[in-house]
């Protein structure tokens, strides 16, 4: 009786495991990340950080919006490049810095003509671009940090994401590191 039991348990357990696989094949973990090494500057310089994302699934777009600055702080975003990046070659990319605000908002889409065969970020990880900054000389001292953000204004609603080549959005996570101003 055991043993037939034993027998039912296995034979049950053989039967789903395959959905069992299928589920955990489908549940969503933040394995795509956007990063920011620390960047060490002396007051009244410029200096340049760079936008990384680390991807396991190949995505066809992302938006970053992001702050650099409370307060009073003497830094200003100067500019952003692409060249030189894992997505220099997508049909739109697109910076908005705004110096009042603080903030800079990156956007990249790999396919928007559909006469050219641009492929998406294959899976991987480095640079998509270089952002770059000036501190006044009165900043000595400080550290300001680079975080997530979302920007909205009377026509639009930019958040953090990245999307597939289906256009689903794709679950994936911000680090947030100081810029050291000495």
């Amino acid at each position: 009786m055991q043993r037939m039991k034993s027998k039912v348990i296995e034979t049950c357990l053989i039967a789903i495991l395959p959905f069992l696989l299928v589920g955990l094949g489908n549940a969503q973990t933040a394995t795509d990340s956007c990063y920011i090494g620390n960047v060490n500057s002396n007051g009244g310089h410029s200096f340049s950080i760079e936008i990384n994302i680390s991807n396991t699934d190949t995505l066809a777009g992302f938006q970053i919006p992001f702050s650099f600055s409370y307060g009073n702080i003497g830094i200003t975003c100067d500019s952003v490049s692409y060249l030189g990046s894992r997505c220099q070659h997508f049909d739109c990319l697109y910076a908005k810095i705004d110096s009042t605000a603080k903030t800079v908002f990156l956007m990249g889409i790999s396919g928007v003509n559909v006469d050219l065969d641009t492929p998406p970020l294959l899976p991987g990880s480095g640079k998509i671009a270089t952002i770059y900054f000036s501190v006044s000389s009165v900043s000595q001292n400080v550290e300001v940090n680079i975080v997530k953000t979302r920007i909205r204004d009377q026509f639009r609603d930019f958040s953090f994401t990245f999307w597939d080549v289906r256009g689903e959005s794709i679950q994936s996570s911000f680090a947030t590191v100081p810029i050291k101003i000495r």
